[in-house]
């Protein structure tokens, strides 16, 4: 949402993430990211907001494990 809150996950979200969609629904969508891409997570959310278009942007996910993915 405009407030940088997740409101709306898919099942490829689950299983990237590792979190269900109860954990993922409501959370600061920064929480999902690797801290050291969070400039970029911002940057894409406004253009996003301001446009309504994504585009290409490549960003590391945090599994709930820890773990990242690229």
């Amino acid at each position: 949402d405009t407030t940088g809150t997740v409101a709306h996950c898919n099942a490829t979200a689950e299983r990237m993430t590792g979190y269900t969609k109860a954990e993922i629904i409501g959370r600061p969508v920064s929480d999902l990211y690797d801290p050291e891409c969070l400039a970029q997570v911002r940057d894409a959310l406004t253009r996003f907001l301001e446009t309504g278009a994504l585009h290409n942007v490549e960003l590391r996910i945090r599994r709930r494990d820890g773990s990242l993915l690229d």
